[in-house]
């Protein structure tokens, strides 16, 4: 597995070995609390009464942090000077304080993140090849850029693109430069790959990395089948450094770069640590960052880690964003229904390319606008039918569910792929 080679070479770590990262790790985690009680003033008040751990157990009794310490004491988790941060990464929040959440990285931070994507991409691109970049990459430091300076290490032709507005434009990038891989979110993929099948398009693609949301197998099936290649998933978060975990050739999770990220998963509502393969709340240490650290905080995602060697031999822990944001979830009388619930469903139907969701609490009712790419199926009321039957029966939820035909790309959502509640930014 590359990343393994990756992290041996880089740090002298036998990962052919179980258990040896783990070591590794708590030598960094060692470090780390030592250096963040001794420059950070608010790790300095968090951990005052408390040793630096030197066991597993130890440092699993180090409390939390949460978005709200981000948000409220940002400056004072950093240790470094602020003169050393080259790059800040405000996130709006619907917090109840209205504070967005900033996030302080050092040149240093962001070259750990190039270092993960320089390694990573080799799972997807090609030295020669030509590696389309559907994201925002103009602003220096963005996920884009990171991507494009990796490529440009492992002597692949990266292209800054920019979110797809116009599919026949994005396209014509890809033929005319012969691209043999892009790098893209899940929908604006999809209605690429509509418009690919629509027209009777072959593409020179042979792999595709898919980012920022989540991928539903419902999907993945679709793109493989239009654009006939292989596709990989990416799980990054700006906590993360953008970049923290990538698919692998045997597609069972997303192995975490983990000489520079540990991810714990907890329940939710108690914070108890829960075993590998248990869904809870993914908890998340950045042992190498320079800038400002993050100990134990809560992401507020859903996910899974698997410890267990993978069939395609590699033993660093796989990852599995599953459930989306906490709080997020509809819950009903047999359990919730989450985005990704919805994702696998509707994402099934030939043609779709994108969906909004909304729920009214008072009606207990699922709104669902279907956007189809050129028109709507010939089956568009059987469809609905089944759609409605199938949520009611497991959820009991009441739905209305309208639909139309697009020849472009229009985004359903403001900011990122949520169920709205009660009508917000519809």
């Amino acid at each position: 597995m590359i990343l393994d080679d990756w992290i041996r070479q880089k740090h002298g770590i036998e990962t052919e070995r179980e258990g040896e990262i783990r070591c590794w790790q708590l030598k960094r985690i060692t470090e780390l609390i030592r250096r963040a009680k001794s420059e950070s003033p608010y790790y300095r008040r968090l951990y005052d009464d408390t040793a630096v751990p030197d066991s597993w157990d130890a440092f699993r009794c180090l409390p939390f942090t949460d978005a709200s310490a981000v948000r409220e004491q940002g400056l004072q988790m950093l240790c470094v000077p602020q003169g050393e941060i080259e790059r800040v990464v405000t996130l709006t929040t619907t917090g109840t304080s209205g504070l967005p959440k900033r996030l302080y990285f050092t040149r240093q931070d962001q070259d750990l993140t190039i270092d993960f994507f320089y390694h990573g991409m080799a799972l997807v691109a090609r030295p020669g090849g030509v590696t389309v970049v559907f994201l925002p990459y103009e602003r220096v430091g963005s996920v884009g850029d990171l991507l494009l300076k990796g490529l440009t290490r492992m002597h692949t032709k990266g292209i800054g693109y920019g979110l797809i507005t116009e599919l026949e434009d994005a396209v014509n990038v890809l033929m005319t430069n012969r691209a043999d891989s892009f790098v893209a979110a899940p929908v604006q993929a999809l209605a690429l790959a509509c418009y690919v099948r629509e027209h009777g398009i072959r593409l020179f693609l042979h792999k595709i990395l898919l980012s920022t949301d989540h991928l539903s197998g419902s999907v993945k099936k679709r793109l493989e089948a239009d654009l006939q290649c292989e596709v990989y998933d990416h799980f990054g978060i700006t906590e993360a450094g953008l970049g923290a975990a990538i698919d692998c050739p045997a597609h069972c999770g997303m192995h975490i770069r983990e000489n520079d990220l540990l991810f714990e998963v907890i329940h939710p509502e108690s914070a108890e640590i829960l075993p590998d393969g248990c869904s809870g709340e993914l908890v998340l240490t950045t042992l190498t960052r320079e800038g400002m650290p993050l100990i134990r905080y809560r992401t507020g995602d859903y996910g899974k880690i698997e410890r267990k060697r993978c069939s395609c031999g590699s033993f660093l822990t796989r990852l599995w964003a599953s459930g989306g944001r906490i709080g997020n979830e509809i819950r009903h009388r047999d359990g919730m229904l989450t985005m990704e619930d919805l994702d696998e469903l509707l994402f099934a139907a030939e043609g779709l390319m994108d969906y909004r969701a909304g729920y009214q609490y008072a009606d207990n009712l699922l709104k669902l606008h279907l956007v189809f790419y050129a028109k709507l199926p010939g089956n568009m009321t059987e469809f609905i039918e089944m759609i409605q039957k199938v949520i009611r029966e497991q959820t009991g939820l009441k739905t209305e569910i309208t639909a139309e035909p697009s020849m472009e790309i229009r985004p359903q959502y403001l900011q990122k792929r949520t169920i709205l509640r009660d009508g917000e930014n519809e």
